[in-house]
């Protein structure tokens, strides 16, 4: 969502130059109008398609990512990191608490690319449930958190029957890969 929001800043701030510049002329600002609007319906039902039924699986269970989060994270002290597959980490991050990687390039962050690099090996489906612990134990996390909307069923299938100790709220899912 961010991207496209930034894409509608840009293409208004486009407009508003070109529209007061007196050396385009009225048809090429006509163009430049139809085409602008054009981009942002595109650029609309995308975010739509992208985000909007993720609402509406949400809502018909009643409750927010934000919310499953915070019943996900209860018991976990605040100092703790654990480890969030690719966009579940806004909402764990969102409730306070800390994770190893945000799916996001973040330049002042250092060794980003690393922690990203180390999120993806962990939940890779080819790992073996030794393997997985391993990855878990370098990073020092004991919870893995996931968005069933965002990880693909067969490697959600795989961390399920690996790591049984598992809670869900809403679509989001904890697993306690340690006791």
């Amino acid at each position: 969502m961010p991207i496209t929001l930034v894409l509608h800043i840009g293409l208004a701030l486009f407009l508003v130059q070109t529209l007061e510049n007196p050396d385009v002329d009225r048809q090429k600002k006509q163009i430049l109008c139809g085409g602008a609007v054009l981009a942002l319906v595109f650029l609309f039902v995308a975010a739509l398609d992208r985000y909007g039924a993720f609402d509406l699986e949400q809502r018909a269970q009643n409750t927010s990512v934000y919310q499953a989060a915070g019943q996900l994270m209860l018991d976990v002290p605040d100092n703790e990191q654990v480890a969030a597959h690719d966009s579940a980490a806004w909402p764990i991050v969102a409730v306070g608490q800390r994770v190893v990687s945000i799916p996001w390039p973040e330049p002042m962050i250092h060794d980003a690319a690393m922690r990203q690099a180390a999120i993806r090996h962990l939940f890779d489906a080819t790992l073996t449930q030794a393997e997985r612990e391993d990855a878990a134990r370098r990073l020092g996390v004991r919870i893995l958190v996931v968005d069933k909307r965002l990880i693909a069923a067969p490697t959600l299938a795989v961390i399920q029957k690996q790591i049984p100790n598992s809670q869900q709220v809403g679509t989001m899912v904890r697993f306690d890969i340690f006791d």
